[in-house]
């Protein structure tokens, strides 16, 4: 049951051992650790058969613990899913944590990541590696790419093609279902393919920027191929303890060619999108910086609403320039050293504030002191600017202040 569940979320499980019944390894949902992700299908559990655990980044648990996490299932679908034999007046500990999320969100449900059908991958992972040959030849395109941010180097690694006509193939090739009332066709439009890879370099999503698209098209700029995974797109290494929201693939990509040693990146795809499970599960990690760079438009004001109502931890960090990453790039912004800022803007945490404003207040109040601390208070004023501040200086020197100060009020007392 449990390998069944885990290729229902994407992953490839491949026999490896015969500990407990049979060990299965992939890479894992959570991190993305390439065969850290432990499957033993005929392991019993409480009230289930079947556990995992990743030797990554240490998540585990039971068949109906991964229905949960992976596949966003509900308990009670997730305790029929896997016949679960929970005791009455019992509920597992995973269930009693947060089920409403805070910031007036309400329930939440996220979308469920399933798998596409193995005909569609190879016919998609031929037409990448197609569309991919040709934009060697197209002068135009490349440089296009490069203003955006996706050198040479860039285009290579993440496979970006250009295809160079319209193509129109039978849904049943492609291991699609025929839908009454609409075409028996899907349409590959002329313009640049971005595909969505895998751990192991499997094409798991595409869509198309279309180069006939103009303004006031409604069939849209970007054509999404159907029959690739649901969900998000996710760019990068998800060990990595950066999480940075964009909406745009060809900036995610170009964020990820820039700063991938120290972040991911997730594409929305769109400002009304919601997150899928796998998304939804690295977002509320203890340990993630989450940060969403919305477009500087109306759009891009709903996706920060949304995603900082969903997760109260959320930053909001845009480009200061241009209306999103692809446009500041083009006009010489430099996307990394804007990246790298957010280390001193996350240094200065609440700690750091609370005992800067206990510090200030103090000075504030005693009048006769305070021509001593004006260089001090200049300093602390300039924030995670400071010099002393980004070394962590600052902030031991004013802990120490504070430590000498509650004595003297001890004593005074």
């Amino acid at each position: 049951m449990l390998i069944e569940l885990a290729h229902e979320a994407g992953l490839r499980p491949k026999l490896v051992a015969g500990t407990h019944g049979g060990e299965y390894a992939t890479f894992c949902p959570a991190c993305g650790g390439d065969d850290r992700f432990r499957i033993w299908p005929n392991k019993r559990a409480n009230n289930c058969i079947g556990g995992y655990w990743c030797r990554k980044c240490g998540t585990g648990g039971d068949s109906l613990e991964f229905c949960r996490k992976f596949l966003g299932y509900s308990f009670a679908e997730a305790k029929e899913r896997v016949n679960a034999t929970i005791p009455e007046n019992s509920t597992p500990s995973f269930l009693r944590k947060n089920s409403l999320r805070k910031g007036g969100a309400g329930f939440f449900k996220p979308i469920v990541i399933k798998s596409q059908d193995d005909k569609w991958n190879l016919q998609a992972g031929e037409f990448v590696k197609k569309a991919h040959d040709a934009i060697w030849s197209n002068t135009e395109v490349l440089q296009f790419l490069e203003k955006r941010g996706l050198p040479e180097e860039a285009i290579k690694k993440y496979k970006i093609g250009w295809n160079l006509r319209d193509l129109f193939y039978y849904r049943t090739d492609w291991g699609l279902e025929n839908v009454e009332g609409k075409s028996n066709k899907i349409w590959l439009p002329k313009g640049i393919v971005i595909p969505s890879l895998d751990q192991d370099g499997v094409v798991t999503r595409l869509k198309i920027r279309r180069q006939d698209w103009i303004e006031g098209d409604k069939v849209g700029k970007y054509i999404i191929v159907p029959g690739g995974k649901n969900g998000l797109n996710i760019v990068g290494d998800r060990i990595k303890k950066v999480m940075l929201i964009v909406e745009s693939e060809l900036d995610a990509l170009a964020v990820c060619h820039a700063a991938g040693d120290f972040l991911f990146v997730v594409a929305v795809g769109g400002s009304t999108k919601s997150p899928d499970n796998i998304t939804d599960f690295l977002a509320k990690q203890k340990d993630i910086t989450l940060l969403v760079c919305p477009d500087n438009d109306e759009g891009g004001a709903k996706l920060l609403e949304k995603w900082q109502k969903l997760y109260p931890h959320a930053k909001p960090y845009p480009v200061p320039v241009g209306k999103d990453i692809g446009e500041a790039i083009k006009q010489g912004f430099d996307i990394r050293t804007w990246l790298l800022k957010f280390n001193q803007d996350i240094k200065w945490c609440k700690e750091d504030a609370e005992l800067t404003n206990w510090i200030l207040d103090y000075i504030n109040n005693r009048f006769v002191t305070r021509l001593a601390y004006t260089k001090l208070e200049d300093e602390i004023l300039l924030g995670p600017g400071s010099p002393r501040a980004i070394s962590g200086e600052l902030q031991d020197g004013l802990r120490l202040m504070r430590s000498l100060i509650e004595t003297e009020i001890a004593k005074e007392a």
